[in-house]
């Protein structure tokens, strides 16, 4: 019984690299190297309706998505860092939250992959 439980448990982690280092009554210690969770990372960019861009960006500043917001000038009126748990979470989010806000006219989504640096050679 404890074992199943144990798979369940780790089937449900949303960890890279995880590994065990001991199971101790009942305690699970876990070990990461480069502790990350998996987060979904996107950066929007959103055109507003002719008078709308205050209206806007104050309701998109209430979303504990979005870490960040600009008004920039360009194409675009506005650019948002947003993050979620998933990518179906960040189009849950876009659809249900953003879209339905006066004054956005557009969105464009552009999800970050971020690159993993590589270690140096060593040299001898």
């Amino acid at each position: 019984m404890y074992i199943r439980n144990l798979k369940r448990y780790l089937k449900n982690v949303v960890l890279h690299q995880v590994h065990i280092l001991c199971i101790l009554n009942y305690e699970i210690f876990l070990y990461t190297p480069n502790f990350t969770f998996c987060m979904e990372k996107a950066y929007m960019l959103m055109n507003t309706r002719q008078g709308k861009l205050r209206i806007a960006t104050a309701k998109l500043k209430e979303f504990e998505e979005i870490k960040a917001i600009h008004e920039v000038y360009g194409r675009f009126d506005v650019i948002a860092e947003v993050e979620t748990e998933s990518r179906s979470n960040l189009k849950s989010f876009i659809q249900n939250k953003i879209q339905i806000i006066e004054g956005i006219k557009s969105t464009e989504i552009l999800l970050v992959n971020d690159l993993e640096e590589d270690e140096p050679e060593e040299q001898d």
